[in-house]
């Protein structure tokens, strides 16, 4: 880029920057409280074509009249306004709002503006530069589910228009692969290569599948290589747990009723199901009750039974005994904590305890 072309280029940002601040003054004034420069312009990756991005602060509603869309010497322009309560509402959900740390502010109201932008901007720094939260990991898993869901489509299309879904794939790839190293997309997509192979974690295989598959004309490999980079990097997330302490430790109080439930809910149905001959009934109600149990483990720190195996759902006879087992191991737990099964005698010593309040 020659310097009169570069020079022509910040000559049109600051006019447009101006005509902002001058619209402001006359359809809304007292709304605009701040512009800063974000984007290519305020990472230095401009080029001739690069359009102007501004995050505009308002204060009120009415600053949303200098939102405007438009096209001029062949380069498109999109400005948007953002309020103080969406940008104090926005958590590390995100790699996308590198804007925060990277604005150059070329227009504040006052002070008090100021301060209170460098605050939700620390609030992002001090965040970023402090160890992983489960936040960050259910944020993650949230974008690798995206990710699965994108890669069903990628294989129900049968070839036909695949790539659009496998570019899905690697944008919540990448964006679980960014909160996981606590890293913010600093240079839009054009950077996104050269950033992440300058993170020092990654799934394994991670580079050469992001690399290969872009290319990669033959519909079967990318299927295939789209499902190996995709579950290698549901597993590094998954991985990513045994660093992050955030189950509550067990106690009576967060298991208390647990066993009762499992007993009320499951239970009855396997001898049902075992009496009957039901294999439809059995099947799902031991897989409910093995969702049960891993969502108390996501809770709580505790040692939950296993997965049913395969050979749990033989039979309905093979079913209810796998939930006995079960049962038996969630019973230590329940002990361990200090809690007893929750028994009546019968129907009349249940009233008087519930009725009198002696029960918990």
């Amino acid at each position: 880029m020659t310097e009169q072309t570069k020079q022509a280029l910040f000559a049109k940002n600051t006019r447009i920057i101006e005509a902002v601040k001058v619209r402001a003054e006359r359809v809304c004034p007292g709304a605009l409280d701040l512009i800063a420069v974000t984007g290519s312009f305020a990472s230095g990756d401009y080029h001739e074509k690069s359009d102007l991005d501004l995050l505009i602060v308002i204060s009120d509603d009415r600053g949303y009249a200098l939102s405007h869309c438009f096209i001029t010497d062949d380069i498109g322009y999109d400005l948007y306004c953002h309020t103080w309560e969406r940008l104090e509402a926005a958590d590390y959900q995100s790699p996308y709002v590198a804007k925060l740390l990277d604005a150059e502010i070329v227009y504040c109201r006052d002070s008090d503006v100021r301060s209170r932008f460098s605050a939700i901007a620390q609030r992002l720094e001090t965040h970023l530069s402090a160890p992983l939260t489960e936040d960050d990991l259910t944020a993650a898993m949230a974008e690798v589910k995206l990710a699965k869901e994108a890669y069903f489509e990628l294989a129900a299309c049968e070839g036909n228009g695949f790539k659009k879904h496998l570019l899905a794939i690697y944008y919540h790839l990448e964006c679980a692969v960014y909160l996981c190293n606590h890293a913010l997309v600093r240079h839009g997509v054009a950077g996104i290569c050269r950033e992440l192979s300058e993170l020092t974690d990654l799934p394994a295989d991670f580079l050469t599948l992001h690399a290969s598959l872009l290319t990669e004309p033959d519909y079967a490999r990318v299927l295939s290589g789209a499902s190996l980079m995709t579950r290698n990097t549901e597993q590094w997330v998954e991985s990513r747990k045994a660093t992050v302490s955030f189950r509550a430790k067990p106690n009576a109080d967060n298991l208390r009723g647990t066993l009762e439930e499992l007993w009320s809910n499951y239970r009855g149905k396997l001898f049902r199901a075992e009496k009957t001959g039901d294999d439809y009934l059995a099947q799902m109600t031991l897989a409910s009750a093995g969702l049960f149990f891993a969502e108390v483990a996501e809770a709580v720190d505790i040692a939950v039974p296993p997965p049913f195996s395969d050979a749990a759902y033989r039979d309905p006879c093979a079913a209810r005994a796998a939930f006995e087992e079960a049962l038996g191991q969630y019973a230590g737990i329940y002990a361990a904590v200090g809690l007893q099964v929750c028994r009546y005698a019968d129907i009349s010593a249940f009233e008087n305890a519930y009725i009198h309040g002696d029960a918990e």
